[in-house]
């Protein structure tokens, strides 16, 4: 069985949810095309980039690890490279990590090319068997050491063969329902008798089409096929992902429809992993099945406007369901962000980079936004948490909470992207990213800005903006204090 260590988790846990299935590694190669092949008629995509993101149940767990939950995730890797990273990275993000080897199968990865931002193929690696006996053991084993730790169970099935046995299924939900844990399932099963007595089964319209056909019920009314197959299999809820028109939640005497927010869409990829994964995590902390449905439709339209399979963070996902839907989009954790990177690099996008704490926003500010935007095609924005600025400012500051700050900034028009970081300073941040230009005040000297010799060693630029005089928040708060006086 690969684990490893668990990192400190990003927050207080508020429950603790067990994440079963089929997971998988997803593996992005970004890069450009310019020509065809002389050898035969195809692209010539020219590499620039690799990215790796989890994929499948391990998806799902990263989803609930970002939105504060202590999460377990028990799965199937092959005895290779691909499965250990998987682990390592499962592990790293503060996943508490059982997965069992198969010497007999690989790792499911799933490699995807894009060139010129564009989807070119997608490349699976798989062995979709059922697990042999032997395994199967080891698995339920594991399994049942856990589930009474466990506040809620997700099912993620991909059809990859942890869950090929229906029996497997009957036998989880009916474990679950002994410790009296409710379980949420994502099938790929058209036989719904092995999701009998589910809390929850959250299918798309085609899954459900196929689950009423066989059921021998209408599959052209979508609502109707919903609520004959939750009575029969004894469902309490049916969540349908119906893609561009939102979903519906179907439960005992409802049919909740839920618009799907207006936003661009970039890629769809993981949209349902979210999608399970918030309803369960809100679920499973006391709210409404109709509360956990409607915070599960804004997360999936804040995924949909992402590229490639990323988790939704907790820090979105608040403020998309306060404010309106077109500032969420800029907020990214680091992995997203480095993967939209690569895809705006790959249509030639010159980056630049600021930072600040940006508490109490002023014309200043805004100034160096509109600045800073004119040295390139688009502006990172690196913003202080609550935390780091507390340590550099000192109390009382923050005056504005993160949230709020993060609300406002991502109004701003020159902005285009959104970063949070908890240390004093963004190296890392700038490491990671490696900007084309690194933008600061003409407040601050040269030799002053955090992160110049990184720059320029690879050749980026530094620039001091112009700045409003005598405009800062200290100045702002001491103009008030003295007003108050």
């Amino acid at each position: 069985m690969l684990g490893a260590r668990v990192r400190e988790p990003r927050r207080p846990f508020i429950m603790s949810i067990l994440v079963i299935g089929d997971v998988m590694m997803d593996r992005y190669l970004w890069g450009e095309i310019s020509r065809i092949s002389p050898e035969v008629p195809v692209p010539v995509c020219k590499l620039r980039e690799t990215t790796h993101s989890l994929g499948g149940a391990a998806n799902v767990a990263h989803n609930l690890v970002n939105l504060g939950v202590k999460t377990t995730l028990v799965g199937v890797v092959g005895g290779d490279t691909s499965g250990k990273t998987l682990a390592s990275q499962s592990s790293d993000l503060g996943i508490d990590t059982y997965l069992l080897v198969d010497k007999h199968r690989p790792t499911t990865v799933k490699t995807r090319v894009i060139g010129n931002s564009q989807h070119v193929v997608r490349v699976d690696e798989e062995v979709t068997t059922p697990l042999d006996e032997a395994l199967s053991k080891k698995f339920k084993e594991t399994v049942s050491k856990l589930l009474p730790k466990s506040t809620g169970v997700i099912l993620s099935d991909y059809a990859k063969g942890v869950l090929a046995d229906e029996d497997t299924t009957r036998w989880l939900i009916a474990e679950a329902k002994k410790a009296g844990v409710p379980v949420f399932v994502d099938p790929k099963s058209p036989d719904w008798s092995c999701y009998t007595g589910a809390t929850c089964v959250k299918p798309n319209a085609k899954e459900i089409r196929e689950a009423a056909h066989r059921e021998g019920l209408p599959s052209d009314d979508i609502s109707g096929a919903a609520k004959a197959l939750r009575e029969k299999f004894s469902i309490d809820y049916l969540l349908v992902t119906l893609g561009a028109d939102g979903m519906r939640l179907v439960g005992n005497d409802r049919d909740d429809h839920f618009v799907n927010p207006s936003r661009e869409v970039f890629d769809v990829s993981g949209a349902g992993d979210t999608v399970i994964a918030t309803f369960a995590a809100a679920v499973c902390s006391g709210a409404s099945p109709e509360d956990g449905a409607h915070r599960a439709n804004v997360a999936a339209g804040i995924v949909v406007g992402k590229v490639g399979t990323y988790p939704v963070s907790a820090d979105e996902l608040d403020v998309a369901l306060g404010h309106s839907h077109h500032r969420t989009t800029k907020l990214c954790a680091l992995d997203e962000a480095l993967h939209r990177l690569a895809l705006w690099r790959s249509d030639g996008n010159r980056i630049v980079f600021t930072n600040g704490c940006f508490d109490f926003l002023h014309a200043g500010h805004v100034l160096l936004f509109q600045e800073a935007r004119k040295l390139g095609d688009r502006l990172i924005v690196a913003v202080n948490s609550d935390d780091s600025v507390h340590r550099v400012k000192g109390p009382p500051r923050p005056i504005l909470p993160q949230k709020e700050r993060l609300s406002i900034l991502s109004a701003i028009e020159y902005i285009d992207m959104l970063l949070v970081f908890d240390e004093d300073e963004p190296k890392r941040l700038i490491d990671s990213i490696r900007p084309d230009v690194l933008a600061k005040g003409s407040d601050y000297a040269l030799n002053e800005v955090v992160g110049r010799d990184a720059v320029e060693s690879y050749g980026g630029e530094v620039k001091l903006v112009p700045i409003l005089e005598d405009m800062s928040v200290s100045t702002i708060l001491d103009r008030l204090r003295k007003d108050g006086a």
